[in-house]
C-alpha cells in the first residue's frame, strides 16, 4: 500500500499482478481503477513526491513507471529479481529500486531513455529509502545492514544481527528509521551510527515503519485499542 501525498487514494498490488489506485467519492464509498497489470505477483508501487507519477515493480524485476495516460516500462536488466522497495527522489527525477538480489538501481526518469546506475548492496534488500532532502538513498535487508547510496558512492553498515525489513526517512534531519523482524527500531544518522534504539517485549513477522507526527488522540486511542503503540 501507499497513500497519496495530498488526496484520499491509495495503491495496492496484489498477487494477481494489478495495481490498483482506490478513492473515496462524495458518498463515502471506496472506488478503484486499474493502473497497470503486470500478469502476476505485483509487489510495490510507490506515489511520486507530488502524486503525479506512479512506480510499480513486481516479483520478475519489471518495473513501470505511469504519469498520466503515459507508461513508461523500464527495459530489465542483467539478472532482474524481485523489485521489493521502491522510492522517489525529492525532485520526482529518479527513482531506485532495491531488489532481492543485494542490487540497488537508480533509474533517471522522464528524460528520454531512462538511465541506470547499478550497484551492489550486501544483502538482499527488503525496503529503500531516501532521505527528506533527496540526496541519500538507503536500503536494508538481511543480516541487519543497512546500504548507503550518495554521489554514486556506497557505504554498508550493520545495524543488527536480525533482518531489518523497513526503512524510512526522520521528517525532521538526514537521518532514518530502520525496524526488523525482531522488533527493533532504529535511528541511524548517514554514517551508520545507531542514535536511537527501542526494543519492545514482543516480536513482528513483518513490519511497516514510518516517522509519525501530528498524530491525533483520536488515532492513538484507536491505535491502542487495537494492540498498542511504539
Amino acid at each position: 500500500l501507499d497513500f497519496h501525498p495530498e488526496f484520499p487514494m491509495f495503491l495496492s498490488a496484489g498477487e494477481d499482478g494489478k495495481v490498483l489506485q482506490w478513492n473515496k467519492d462524495s458518498l463515502g464509498n471506496w472506488n478503484y481503477r486499474e493502473v497497470y497489470d503486470f500478469g502476476k505477483w505485483a509487489i510495490e508501487c510507490k506515489y511520486s513526491s507530488d502524486g503525479k507519477k506512479i512506480a510499480c515493480g513486481d516479483a520478475l524485476g519489471h518495473v513501470a513507471v505511469i504519469d498520466g495516460a503515459s507508461v513508461e516500462d523500464l527495459p530489465l536488466q542483467e539478472r532482474p529479481d524481485q523489485a521489493w522497495g521502491i522510492a522517489w527522489s525529492k525532485d520526482d527525477k529518479h527513482i531506485v529500486v532495491a531488489e532481492r538480489s543485494a542490487m540497488l538501481r537508480f533509474w533517471q526518469i522522464g528524460e528520454g531513455k531512462p538511465v541506470c546506475v547499478s550497484v551492489p548492496s550486501e544483502s538482499a534488500n527488503w525496503d529503500v529509502a531516501f532521505t527528506e532532502d533527496g540526496t541519500t538513498a538507503a536500503a536494508v535487508g538481511d543480516r541487519g545492514y543497512i546500504t548507503f547510496a550518495r554521489d554514486n558512492k556506497i557505504k554498508v553498515c550493520k545495524l543488527s544481527e536480525g533482518r531489518l525489513q523497513a526503512v524510512a526517512p526522520c521528517k525532521e534531519k538526514n537521518a532514518f528509521i530502520a525496524a526488523g523482524d525482531d522488533g527493533i527500531v532504529l535511528e541511524t544518522d548517514l554514517d551508520g551510527n545507531v542514535t536511537k534504539r527501542f526494543v519492545p517485549d514482543r516480536q513482528y513477522s513483518r513490519l511497516k515503519v514510518e516517522n509519525a507526527i501530528n498524530v491525533s488522540d483520536f488515532q492513538l486511542s484507536s491505535i491502542r485499542q487495537f494492540g498498542g503503540i511504539d
